[in-house]
């Protein structure tokens, strides 16, 4: 009777032991890019665990320590070292999530730990380099940084010396979601320069490097001044050409082109009707016949006169002289045909 009691004594203590599971608190490592991160699983004794396997959203990822041995070959990105712990060489984004280990432990026992391993991001702020504010008015110059992990703390900064920037009377900061807002309240000449956005959190610093440029009333009224010239020359300019071809749009019509009338020099192609052409002819005198039996006759040249009256005249005065001369002439002088 006493055997068959502490045989069942003895029983049920080996079952307890065979059921106790304990999970550990979990814990949140943080790893950057490429960096080696090692995710531990039993820490609550000196025991080796005899083996351990990890899981990430359902799925192993890593199955060994204690005495196996490793397998051959190239050591992969995610291996499970002899205490049980997860190795990740060159850690990337996507490791980012929550493992599950699960240890066997001497004396039939288990162990379970739950790790959530973060992949930190490189603090990136974003932003307008230049701005331009005109003396005596206020900008905003805007800061954003969203994608940092852990969230990283943003400040604005001036100079090449990054003296701090606190809120008062001469500068606002503000703060609206992601965007970090300096407003500069009264600008002058003295504001002009850098401005840094400065993001930090434990992985990185980064900046954000602004340039404000102050502008004078006496500059902008200068510019607008130089603006307004240049429209009214080109405007000018426009009024000049269009002038000119409209002055010689008969030449253009007939194909001169614009070439033409630089070559012209502006002469204006006058178009008119001119006269019909007139013939002069006075009549050929004949001449007795001589010897040989043949007749000599006078013949006379004519050219056609232009319709100018005075080429007219000139024309019949000089048809009369040469009747005249030929009528004086000896014979000798005479075409013979």
């Amino acid at each position: 009777m006493m055997r068959s009691v502490a045989a069942a004594a003895l029983l049920h203590l080996c079952l307890c032991a065979t059921a106790s599971v304990s999970v550990s608190d979990p814990t949140e490592p943080i790893a950057a890019p490429g960096d080696i991160v090692l995710l531990p699983c039993y820490t609550s004794g000196n025991e080796t665990p005899e083996l351990t396997t990890w899981v990430r959203d359902g799925r192993e990822v890593g199955r060994g320590g204690g005495a196996s041995p490793s397998p051959p070959g190239p050591v992969p990105r995610l291996s499970v070292l002899h205490d049980g712990s997860l190795n990740i060489r060159g850690v990337i984004p996507g490791d980012e999530g929550s493992y599950l280990c699960s240890s066997a432990l001497p004396g039939n026992r288990s162990f379970q730990a739950r790790v959530r391993l973060q992949v930190a991001e490189p603090p990136f702020p974003e932003g307008e380099p230049l701005a331009t504010a005109l003396e005596a008015t206020s900008v905003t110059l805007t800061c954003t940084e969203a994608t940092s992990f852990p969230p990283a703390n943003t400040t604005w900064r001036k100079g090449l010396q990054q003296d701090d920037i606190v809120s008062g009377a001469k500068y606002v900061v503000s703060e609206d979601g992601p965007e970090l807002k300096l407003t500069i309240v009264n600008v002058s000449k003295d504001d002009e320069g850098y401005y840094f956005c400065r993001s930090e959190n434990p992985l990185a610093i980064r900046e954000l490097e602004v340039y404000l440029t102050v502008k004078t009333a006496s500059s902008a009224y200068t510019g607008a001044i130089i603006g307004v010239f240049i429209a009214a020359l080109i405007v000018g300019s426009a009024i000049i050409v269009a002038k000119t071809v409209y002055s010689s749009r008969h030449r253009v019509c007939l194909g001169s082109g614009f070439g033409q009338l630089e070559e012209d020099g502006g002469d204006v192609l006058s178009l008119v009707e001119s006269d019909d052409e007139q013939i002069f002819q006075d009549a050929v005198p004949r001449l007795p016949p001589v010897t040989n039996g043949r007749h000599t006759t006078l013949v006379q040249i004519h050219r056609i006169p232009s319709s100018d009256h005075e080429d007219l005249e000139t024309a019949e005065t000089s048809s009369q002289q040469q009747e005249d001369t030929v009528q004086t002439e000896e014979p000798e002088d005479l075409v013979t045909f």
